[in-house]
């Protein structure tokens, strides 16, 4: 058995791995490809703290239980446990509670003694969507956190809101314990990244904060038990799709090409103007009608405002202008309030007569409001003193696979084209994703809702459209955007 030169017992582990087992800091993350150690090092962290604070509780977090229960609930129990009885046996580490499952929450469990005498529990969690991450926390306590493959998360808000419930009673706060493991989730734009490697090194993040985060990138290299025909194996499987090979294999940062819609259709051709510089899309001299997306929820809304341009060689679509907001507790007079002021803005920039038309989701008109004894499209109307009436977008089986197909016609035709200001937009167009079952045709994050505003408005428009699409024909690409303009 392994000895430090105090002479305290520690698990079997790489040199890489005993440098995050060692490592004092509050915020670790633990990148790099598949089998390459990860995961085992962060189950050891988790019961050393475990082990080493009075009345401990740590929290293991998984997208499904189902898929944590064979994976990193089973290396706990089955592999690391074992190895942690057999090295402190002598010192009173025993399993106090054998793994169990709460019979009025569900949750799985165990429980350890430790070192003050008393006894720590590990807990195992899921958290099926990212914007559930609040209810789901809302009011727990831990003194450390174990999030296993975040790379399942696609919103920084899992990480906002899981380090405030790091707040354990008797324990330090320099003592508390987020970790996390992820394979590389995409580019450099993925928030991930940009936490743990670019917002560190910003000089303008508190230098005592920055101290507090640690991150490791690892290579299949640093993993010494690791057997050669699994590493050919490993390659083997990602041989053919270059991206994947490059994260899961090399442990690099790129762009995931197989996991969103739009990256083979998308590009800075279809983005106009200078974010930095404030140019950007307004209705063209011609234009008469805007077209207005919602999409409205209890703390998720969005709105996109449209141009048709219709020139001599064809016609595109414009996104020029956006609301959007996500969890956050807007009511339905504050957003329609909101997108009145920017049809006032835009007439006013247009200094024309404009005509607005609105579609929504259906759910507007099945949504009801107690507070205010009505549904929303009626609210919409009231508060806007019947100037906006809400149409409902067609919702016929499979819609959302034809709003998806709809937009990537008109990417790929170049077709659709979007002001630089609008941000979320942009982002909904570069990272919007496939949900993880059937019932899930994409994924329920943050970008799900200015998609959807986007393609009501669309959907609505341009359904004859869609239906002829199911026939495919030879089409012509076009740079419409350059004809008129």
């Amino acid at each position: 058995m392994p000895y430090d030169l105090n002479g305290q017992w520690y698990p079997n582990l790489s040199p890489k791995q005993l440098e995050v087992y060692n490592d004092p800091r509050q915020h670790l993350l633990l990148s790099g490809p598949r089998v390459c150690g990860k995961t085992i090092v962060a189950v050891h962290k988790a019961i050393k703290h475990a082990w080493l604070y009075q009345n401990d509780r740590v929290g293991i977090f998984v997208k499904s239980t189902k898929v944590g229960r064979s994976g990193i609930w089973d290396d706990l129990n089955t592999y690391a446990l074992p190895e942690w009885c057999e090295g402190l046996g002598d010192e009173g580490f025993r399993i106090t509670t054998e793994p169990s499952v709460d019979g009025a929450t569900r949750m799985h469990f165990v429980r350890i003694a430790n070192r003050h005498g008393g006894e720590s529990e590990i807990q195992l969690h899921s958290l099926h969507h990212d914007e559930d991450v609040v209810e789901k926390m809302r009011g727990t306590r831990f003194g450390a956190l174990l999030w296993d493959e975040l790379d399942n998360y696609d919103d920084p808000e899992v990480f906002n809101v899981s380090t405030m419930q790091l707040r354990q009673i008797g324990l330090p706060e320099d003592k508390h314990l987020w970790i996390a493991t992820t394979n590389p989730a995409g580019d450099q734009d993925h928030w991930i990244y940009q936490k743990f490697w670019v917002d560190i090194a910003d000089e303008k993040t508190e230098l005592s904060y920055r101290k507090t985060f640690g991150v490791y990138e690892f290579k299949l290299s640093d993993n010494i038990y690791l057997k050669p025909e699994t590493i050919t194996k490993l390659k083997m499987v990602y041989k053919d799709t270059p991206d994947l090979y490059e994260r899961y294999v090399n442990g690099l940062w790129v762009p995931d090409v197989n996991k969103t819609f739009f990256t083979h259709v998308f590009g800075s051709r279809h983005v106009k103007g200078d974010l930095k510089e404030g140019t950007g899309l307004a209705p063209t001299e011609g234009c008469i009608e805007v077209f207005v997306g919602w999409d409205m929820g209890d703390t998720n809304h969005a709105v996109v405002f449209l141009e048709h341009v219709v020139n001599s060689k064809g016609d595109y679509w414009a996104v020029i202008d956006e609301i959007v907001h996500i969890r956050e507790d807007i009511s339905v007079e504050q957003l329609t309030s909101e997108v009145m002021a920017k049809m006032d803005e835009i007439a006013t920039l247009h200094k024309k007569a404009l005509v607005f038309k609105h579609w929504s989701d259906r759910s507007a008109f099945d949504r009801y409001r107690s507070a205010a004894d009505a549904k929303d499209h009626i609210l919409v109307n009231r508060y806007s003193d019947g100037k906006i009436e809400l149409i409902g977008a067609p919702k016929p089986k499979g819609s959302v696979e034809h709003r998806i197909q709809i937009v990537r016609r008109l990417l790929s035709q170049n077709r659709l084209y979007i002001s630089a200001h609008c941000t979320r937009v942009i982002d909904a167009i570069k990272k919007l994703s496939r949900g993880k079952t059937k019932g899930e045709p994409i994924k329920r994050d943050g970008h799900i809702h200015p998609f959807d505003a986007l393609s009501y408005a669309l959907y609505g428009e341009l359904i004859a459209e869609i239906e002829d699409s199911f026939h495919p024909r030879p089409t012509e690409r076009f740079e419409a955007f350059a004809l008129d303009n």
